[in-house]
């Protein structure tokens, strides 16, 4: 039953998130050549929010999971100025596709295995994390694909690749960086998020989230600090 419910809500959702206008109006990008079905989902536009509110013009920031769009990073470069912005992806053809956008011609565009080929460091680093655990995505048909399964599938609980990024991502903030972690509280529990947040050195500036569609932007910075945004 559940399977069939997810996929009457997918071809529902598709008309707003695969929407040309709806896309531009929230981003101030939608291209055309439209390969990969949807633009965006509910997550971004919870980082979406959060970036809005902190970053600054001279901010240096890295889109990890940028996608085939380079949503986040276009908007971040384009319509918020930042001086500096980069793109990077586990999948090589979704950075193929979002190299061939005139948008992206002043973004660096990188194909690696979260930081694998990354040496900078950054004022803010965005990921919208893989976050769909293996088995239950499978039997929601989400993960139908090789490339859908690199795309969105975050290992055993979802968590895998989150907790490899929170590892990693320390050696690549800047003194007073901040990571925008994207995670849908459907697939992932804010409670676990939590746990795994505190257990890699982070804490929670602000949390920035959907009730309707459980989506979430987690403000994170590296220590121990309990104070807000």
């Amino acid at each position: 039953m559940i399977k069939i419910l997810h996929k009457i809500y997918s071809r529902w959702i598709l008309l707003i998130r695969g929407n040309r206008l709806i896309t531009y109006f929230l981003f101030g990008f939608a291209p055309k050549n439209y390969i990969y079905k949807q633009y965006w989902d509910w997550t971004t536009l919870e980082m979406k929010k959060s970036l809005k509110k902190i970053y600054k013009h001279n901010s240096n920031i890295l889109d990890m999971g940028t996608g085939p769009y380079a949503i986040l990073a276009i908007y971040a470069k384009n319509v918020l100025d930042c001086s500096k912005v980069t793109g990077a992806d586990f999948c090589k053809e979704l950075i193929e596709n979002a190299m061939q956008y005139k948008n992206t011609e002043y973004i660096q565009l990188i194909h690696t295995d979260l930081f694998e080929k990354i040496s900078d460091h950054y004022d803010i680093i965005l990921f919208n994390a893989p976050y769909i655990d293996e088995v239950f995505g499978k039997n929601l048909g989400i993960l139908n694909s090789e490339l859908t399964k690199r795309r969105w599938s975050g290992g055993i609980k979802g968590i895998q690749t989150i907790e490899r990024f929170l590892s990693e991502s320390k050696n690549h903030l800047t003194s007073e960086g901040i990571i925008i972690l994207g995670v849908n509280n459907f697939y992932v529990d804010n409670k676990l998020m939590e746990e795994i947040i505190k257990n890699k050195g982070f804490f929670i500036l602000n949390r920035y989230s959907n009730k309707l569609t459980k989506a979430c932007a987690y403000v994170l910075k590296i220590g121990d600090n309990h104070d807000s945004l």
